[in-house]
């Protein structure tokens, strides 16, 4: 074999093994792609613009007469445009494939002198050589993308590709002596053209780059990436070997442009856990008190398909042992049965199932950009959840709960302050001016407090938080003037501002199953066949998972439980939980008698579900809306469709008397309704209403604490659609 073309061989041997490699690592092939991260894959198209040098050593060319000794380095501009795949291996790591037209023109330009004989005798002749390929080639790429800081990404890869057009121009003109002139026009110019001979099968090239994304929506489905990428040739033009051993001409390319990327919405994923966990209850003399040993877990992982949303249940079945006290034996006996009955009590037939109607939804809880302070206190208040240096923290891992969100918002602040490292935020610490008085020394050191916590536990740069003093002696601008601890409390705070919106941005609940109606919807506990003698005292529970629905108990005689059945009671984390109930009678000596029974939940889901928004969070008295509420309102309105109802529902605090807390929370779901109005003209509002403070908003359970009722200042925006 020619030793040139074996050369060549090698290098198109290599980009296979190259390209191999990299689709492998990618998870192509094999079990290699990381389930976790199902991120969704990418289309696009790019164009580019950039400069080609050719790196060459030009003596002659294959069949190209007069032609072409000392044309070297030739440059000249070229482009490329295309279409690309993009896929995940894992959150860091992107594979792609590129389908690219790459034009490498280049343009030469030599000088050189030459003996012609005129006729008469031989003339030293200078002669200008300009040499123009216009070569083009369509290849594919694929790409290694590296993320490293934010959203820039480092780009790896080989191009391989054929050529689809080799032509050139090549011009010639005499420079002195004027009176030589060219046999073949007989004129002092000469242009030739065609394509070039003995091109190569194929062209080889190493791509390197960088790129950085920038994402046009929230939901981040389409994307703009301004890119960078050069192209190392690895193969000569020409591929004829006795040319090769005396010649080189590689192209390399420095390309600048942009690509567009479109990543379609996937399915919503929820994650559920379900637990299948038996007890086996054995009495033994080893223990004095009841002990519960889990078993060895068994973990299944399914996954359910309903719609648009994608269900990572995780069944995890377990045996536990749970060892009691062995007792002397004792003439009492246990027995629980569970009955419907009607509106009046009246005992129906046994129960032996419960009928749930669940859909899915997902609610949207505000960030409350303020962190409040004990009296003349910069401490931090201990319901604030703190973490150290060394703990990590993901907000998706909270418990969906508004107050359980703020009790966190420094962590979700800081969280979102490292994932945003351009992003600032500002300070403005208050007192109250009834118990604090004129105290802007306190109100700073809380401003410090807060900025100390962030930079120590998040590492978070000094220069990023900056404190501003408060106007009007240090009091909030909207102070509560309620003349008791309640209003009070409010005012001593620190306020949190920001002109990144991520930073504030309202949290992002997960899905979950919530049940609409049950049946049946009224039941009693009825002990019948217990003891009814020598009974001193029983117990009575039940609970649903984790989730104690009844805890009854009484002295000597055995009674009946009546239960009005709550379909809040029945949402559980697991999808088949039953309602497990335990009965127990003592006698005098404490020697017990027990039943458990299961019952089971029979749980159909319906096709519509419901995405709630709990956001404008107005101030004390007020029902004017903020303009960073309105664009958050604005986003959540995307997801609407023709079909879909909305229910606007406005909610206050219960300082004040009622009536003026009737009117306050109907003119803020008022508000709202127009400014959905705004922005939707046609939206299908089937309710608006105000609750005063007869009804705690979603996740509020008190008015207790300044967050709870800062938090119930609020109205819930509710859609409903078909999924």
């Amino acid at each position: 074999m020619n030793p040139i073309k074996r050369v060549n061989t090698l290098n198109l041997k290599l980009a296979i093994i190259i390209v191999f490699v990299i689709i492998s690592q990618s998870g192509m092939f094999g079990q290699n792609n990381n389930e976790q991260y199902r991120m969704n894959n990418r289309y696009g198209l790019f164009v580019n613009y950039g400069y080609n040098w050719h790196n060459s050593d030009i003596n002659s060319l294959p069949q190209i007469k007069n032609c072409c000794a000392g044309l070297n380095n030739g440059k000249g501009a070229g482009y490329s445009f295309g279409l690309l795949f993009e896929t995940h291996v894992n959150e860091w790591l992107l594979f792609g494939v590129r389908a690219d037209y790459i034009n490498k023109y280049g343009k030469f330009n030599l000088r050189f002198d030459s003996l012609v004989f005129n006729g008469v005798s031989l003339v030293n002749t200078t002669f200008d050589r300009e040499f123009e390929p216009n070569i083009s080639t369509v290849s594919l790429s694929p790409v290694l993308s590296f993320k490293t800081i934010g959203e820039l990404y480092f780009n790896v890869g080989v191009d391989a590709g054929i050529y689809i057009g080799t032509h050139y121009n090549q011009f010639d003109r005499i420079v002195p002596p004027s009176n030589i002139i060219f046999v073949e026009n007989n004129q002092k110019e000469l242009r030739v053209s065609g394509n070039l001979k003995s091109v190569n099968s194929i062209d080889l090239s190493a791509v390197a780059g960088l790129s950085y994304e920038f994402y046009l929506n929230k939901k981040r489905t389409l994307i703009i990436s301004p890119e960078v990428y050069f192209n190392y040739g690895l193969t000569n033009v020409i591929s004829d070997g006795n040319w090769s051993a005396n010649n080189k001409w590689k192209v390399n390319s420095l390309f600048a442009g942009i690509s567009f990327k479109f990543s379609p919405e996937g399915q919503k994923e929820v994650k559920r856990k379900n637990y299948l966990i038996d007890t086996i209850i054995i009495e033994s003399n080893k223990y004095s008190a009841k002990y519960l040993s889990a078993g060895e877990p068994i973990i299944t992982k399914k996954e359910i398909e309903s719609g648009d949303t994608l269900i990572l249940l995780d069944e995890i079945a377990r045996v536990d042992t749970l060892y009691i006290p062995k007792t002397g034996a004792t003439n009492l006996t246990a027995n629980i049965v569970l009955y419907e009955t009607d509106s009046a009590g009246k005992r129906l037939s046994p129960v032996t199932s419960f009928n749930t109607t669940m859909q899915l939804r997902r609610d949207i809880y505000p960030v409350l950009p303020y962190v409040f302070f004990e009296h003349n206190s910069a401490k931090i208040p201990e319901r604030y959840y703190l973490l150290s240096p060394n703990n990590t923290f993901s907000e998706t891992e909270l418990e969906p709960n508004s107050v359980i969100y703020h009790r966190n918002v420094l962590n979700i602040i800081g969280t979102r302050m490292v994932e945003n490292p351009a992003s600032k935020i500002t300070l403005t610490g208050t007192t109250d001016p009834t118990t604090e008085k004129v105290n802007c020394n306190l109100a700073n050191q809380r401003c410090l407090t807060i900025k100390d916590y962030l930079t120590k536990t998040f590492n978070i740069d000094e220069g990023r938080i900056q404190i501003k003093p408060a106007a009007n002696n240090c009091y909030p601008e909207f102070r509560t003037i309620s003349q008791s601890e309640f209003g009070y409390s409010e005012n001593r705070r620190v306020e949190i501002e920001s002109g990144s919106p991520e930073i504030l941005a309202p949290v992002q609940g997960t899905y979950y199953l919530e049940p609409l109606k049950i049946e049946p919807k009224m039941v009693m506990y009825d002990p019948v066949g217990s003891s009814k003698e020598g009974v001193n005292r029983w117990m009575l529970t039940s609970s649903v998972f984790n989730k104690i629905i009844t805890n009854e108990s009484g002295k000597k005689k055995i009674q009946i439980v009546y239960y009005d059945v709550i379909p809040s009671d029945f949402r559980s984390m697991s999808a088949t939980a039953p309602l497990s109930i335990s009965y127990k009678v003592f006698d005098d000596k404490e020697q017990a008698a027990l039943a458990m029974r299961n019952v089971k939940i029979n749980r159909d889901t319906v096709d519509t579900m419901i995405e709630r928004l709990i956001l404008p969070l107005f101030d004390v008295s007020q029902f004017i809306l903020e303009s960073l509420y309105r664009n958050q309102i604005k986003d959540f309105l995307k997801i609407l469709d023709g079909n879909s109802a909305m229910a606007i529902t406005g909610y206050c605090d219960f300082l004040g008397n009622d009536r003026t807390n009737e009117y306050l929370s109907e003119m803020r779901a008022r508000e709202i309704s127009n400014t959905v109005r705004s922005i939707i003209p046609f939206a299908k509002i089937s309710r608006i209403e105000g609750m005063g403070a007869t009804k705690y908003p979603l996740g509020i359970y008190s008015y207790t604490t300044p967050e709870e009722r800062f938090l119930s200042r609020t109205v819930e925006i509710e859609i409903m659609k078909k999924r």
